[in-house]
């Protein structure tokens, strides 16, 4: 289900949680009702069981909750109850005060029985007592302490909820998942709440904290070659999460991250903030060959593209064929800062050339090629180049092609019969750590990336980095990477591939090599890093 700008404007009243809240919700100052008679004998029941509100009051409900009723600022309960999956059993109908303005019109698409419900409370949110006794609901929230105690008076089970600050929020969201037995839930959702933060990492005068999604085994920074720095985790897998913060608006990246003074979402997974949001985009191809992903793919794309256009100050992209793109699909040229990505190789020996070649089984020489295989990589007009390479290009005969990276998706018959006809000239390694790719460079004859569409090409500048020449697509982003150091073939052509490849294999190879290198050397991360600085600044007034 796509949702689009409607609801980020539902969102904005939704997510500011511990102060919007606050200020939405009068609080009563009556006395604290004590629980009612003959409890202990309710609650020992093996059908209920009795739970502690924010105002000390005891109050027994059934074991399972089938339905639920809201009362006071019904779009945020509404908007809570949602988070913990259970917005199907919402009884209540939303008051005047919430259908008359669009932005709460969203709660009907999280909860479209609500459409045909009781209303609880009229425009001016007077109870209207009959309606809810005639609901017959297993429990109540409300947002002040009088009306859970007309309520409890009434026989109705209500269980009150404060919300003056964020150590009120975190009691709330525990008491919610309490009652509607989501413990795990509400768990997943108080971790954004936590106040404690690391000491940050200060690079350039810019403090630097990560926001994580939960992994099993997740790496740390220094393991994935980040620097030290501070790192939250969500309890939420990240599929959850960015469903969380794409429909929902939660967690909002303020509570994750307390003190930030701005957010970079280096991915198409933005947290929602009020901030001010960098993102980073680093190609727009499923918008150039929608057909090269998969339909959830595209959605999930085209809902961040959304959220980009409404809601970065600032938009970063790796080459100018990007921000050409971006301004394309409706991104305002004035927030689009093109920085180019840098390159770091590492010290290789021939041992471990030697040592690489070994393990897989390498007798001969090699055309590389990296990434994770999906169809706009053009993996088939690769093999169908290097076909024609080893049967029609006699310098070729004695040379394998190798395939370094994940499966990632897509399945070609045409590719699988390639395979198959290429037999042991083919080398699938699958994925290889630091060390073996960095051998796998090194130890190259060339480097072939025919890929339709690029956001950068970052294998293509680790390659030329290593000294391969490089053979990869004209009229793509790649061509700026490459300048004059590079082939450039049509990647519809693999024919003009093969002729290429030939080139770089034969007499213009070392030549082709040093070019790589002195073209490299001119992509540095200590760039990238004082652009991007100079973008936070820009937004913050140099306040870091």
């Amino acid at each position: 289900m796509r949702i689009g700008r409607n609801m980020r404007k539902f969102v904005l009243r939704l997510g500011v949680l511990s102060f919007c809240l606050a200020l939405a919700v009068s609080v009563g100052s009556g006395p604290v009702f004590a629980p009612r008679m003959a409890l202990a004998a309710e609650a020992a029941s093996a059908d209920v069981r009795m739970v502690v509100d924010m105002a000390g009051r005891s109050v027994v409900l059934p074991a399972e909750i089938h339905r639920i009723g809201t009362l006071g600022s019904i779009g945020v309960l509404n908007a809570f109850v949602e988070l913990m999956g259970d917005g199907s059993k919402i009884y209540n109908q939303m008051s005047a005060g919430f259908t008359k303005t669009d932005r709460w019109k969203m709660q009907y698409q999280f909860a479209p029985q609500i459409a045909n419900g009781p209303l609880f409370e009229d425009a001016n949110r007077e109870l209207l007592l009959e309606n809810i006794l005639q609901a017959r609901t297993d429990v109540c929230f409300a947002m002040t302490k009088e009306t859970a105690q007309v309520l409890e008076r009434n026989g109705v089970a209500c269980v009150y909820l404060e919300w003056k600050n964020v150590d009120d929020v975190k009691k709330a969201v525990t008491l919610m998942g309490e009652v509607l037995n989501k413990k795990e839930t509400a768990d997943a959702y108080i971790a954004y709440f936590d106040e404690k933060l690391a000491q940050a990492l200060r690079a350039r005068r810019v403090p630097v904290a990560g926001i994580a999604a939960h992994h099993q085994g997740a790496a740390s920074p220094r393991q994935v070659g980040l620097p030290p720095m501070p790192m939250r985790s969500s309890h939420l897998p990240r599929t959850a999460l960015y469903e969380s913060w794409n429909r929902l608006g939660l967690p909002r990246a303020e509570s994750i991250l307390p003190g930030a003074q701005l957010i970079h979402a280096t991915t198409w997974a933005l947290p929602p903030t009020s901030l001010p949001l960098v993102v980073t985009v680093h190609d727009l191809a499923f918008l150039r060959s929608p057909e090269h992903f998969t339909a959830r793919g595209n959605a999930y794309f085209s809902r961040c593209l959304e959220r980009v256009i409404a809601e970065a100050s600032a938009i970063v992209v790796p080459s100018q064929a990007t921000a050409d793109d971006c301004i394309a699909a409706g991104i305002d040229a004035a927030r689009l800062y093109v920085i180019p990505h840098g390159v770091r190789t590492r010290t290789v020996t021939d041992e471990q050339v030697e040592g690489f070649r070994a393990a897989r089984g390498l007798t001969r020489d090699y055309v590389l090629w990296t990434g994770t295989r999906e169809p706009r990589k053009n993996l088939l007009g690769l093999l169908r180049a290097f076909t024609l390479l080893i049967e029609e290009h006699d310098d070729a005969g004695g040379l394998d092609l190798v395939l370094v990276g994940p499966a990632g998706w897509g399945d070609d018959a045409a590719e699988r019969e390639l395979l198959t006809r290429l037999g042991d000239r083919v080398h699938v390694t699958g994925r290889l750590d630091d060390d073996e790719l960095a051998a796998a460079y090194r130890g190259a004859r060339a480097f072939c990336f025919p890929s339709i569409w690029e956001g950068f090409g970052l294998p293509v500048l680790e390659a030329m980095a290593y000294g391969v020449p490089v053979v990869t697509s004209a009229g793509t982003c790649m061509a700026e990477v490459t300048g004059e150091a590079g082939l450039l073939a049509d990647p519809a052509s693999p024919r003009e591939i093969a002729g290429l490849l030939a080139r770089a294999i034969g007499a213009e190879h070392d030549e082709l090599a040093e070019a790589g290198r002195e073209r490299a050397r001119t992509f540095t991360w200590e760039a990238c890093a004082a652009a991007h600085t100079e973008v936070y600044h820009a937004l913050i007034g140099g306040a870091v």
